[in-house]
């Protein structure tokens, strides 16, 4: 199951959803089901993932910028169910500039990366770094 989870604020709110539509149909022709999910808001995404996503193997789309894909990321309990995917269209997108992933200025289709998240391959495994500190640095950081 694909859960599609798209933040409607994305580029400032000039996104029209083109690429969401794009990966539904995408998704539609494979016969995979999806669900999608708009929303910005951190603590409405943590609780769909909670509520359907750590139940079965699931592969969560993140279509938004690095704040949705921060939220998303950082909702995931169980990453043995999750492979995580995320089509970038945010104002910055440093994770996919890091990671070499086409740029949305210059491939506004993102046809490769649609594709590639249908088909289910995993491009890379990454290592999620974890911080933590406490009182004594607040005046440090």
């Amino acid at each position: 199951m694909y859960f599609i989870i798209a933040n409607p604020a994305a580029q400032s709110g000039q996104n029209d959803n083109h690429i969401i539509k794009k990966l539904e149909a995408a998704l539609e022709a494979a016969h995979k089901p999806y669900f999608t999910c708009f929303s910005a808001r951190t603590s409405y995404i943590r609780n769909f993932i909670k509520q359907f996503g750590q139940k079965e193997e699931v592969t969560l789309v993140a279509v938004g910028g690095d704040g949705t894909i921060n939220g998303v990321v950082n909702a995931i309990e169980d990453f043995s169910k999750v492979k995580f995917a995320f089509l970038p269209i945010g104002s910055s997108n440093d994770l996919a500039r890091g990671l070499g992933i086409k740029n949305i200025q210059k491939d506004p289709s993102q046809d490769d990366n649609i594709q590639k998240i249908t088909e289910g391959k995993i491009l890379r495994q990454m290592d999620l770094g974890e911080l933590t500190y406490d009182d004594t640095c607040r005046g440090w950081l």
